[in-house]
């Protein structure tokens, strides 16, 4: 028995390759929906100076930790709804100033009202804006935020031999 829809020939897809099909489509959609907006993983290089973080750790981000960040920016700049404001001495994941795409972990050194001075020029001060952080010597815009680190998800060592760098005791580590 043919099946037509205004003319054109409907395909018979079997109910359980239908039912497959649809199923696979929600989890990979729910699977972006949560790699995207809720949880993302960041493997560390050798210059994180983190507590309890070794050079090859996977650490799972939470990215509303300062508010839901939006993939694009707003009119205003703004990419979090509800933003909200990282403590001093926090660590934080953040996009490189330098443009470059990749994320880096860091320490929130100074808060949007405090005042700075230039290493080079001592006698130079200078206030950060609203919605500006120092992390050691670099300015973060808090659009640049992405997340805060929760825990090691695994880790690698790079040094070892390929079947030899997975490191066992560091599986699902919490971060301090």
């Amino acid at each position: 028995m043919k099946r037509y829809f205004r003319g054109i020939r409907k395909p018979n897809i079997p109910i359980g390759l239908r039912r497959f099909l649809l199923s696979l489509l929600a989890a990979a959609f729910l699977l972006l929906l949560v790699r995207g907006c809720w949880l993302t993983q960041v493997e560390i290089d050798s210059t994180c100076a983190m507590p309890g973080v070794l050079p090859g750790d996977r650490v799972l981000v939470n990215r509303t930790a300062y508010g839901l960040r939006l993939p694009i920016a707003t009119r205003d700049g703004a990419r979090h709804i509800r933003p909200r404001a990282p403590q001093r001495g926090e660590w934080c994941v953040a996009e490189c100033p330098a443009g470059s795409g990749n994320l880096c972990v860091q320490q929130i050194t100074a808060l949007p009202g405090d005042t700075l001075t230039d290493p080079e020029m001592p006698d130079r001060r200078y206030v950060l804006p609203p919605a500006t952080y120092a992390a050691g010597r670099t300015i973060l815009r808090h659009a640049d935020l992405v997340g805060r680190p929760v825990c090691v998800t695994y880790s690698i060592d790079a040094a070892a031999p390929w079947l030899h760098g997975w490191r066992a005791d560091r599986f699902m580590t919490r971060l301090p």
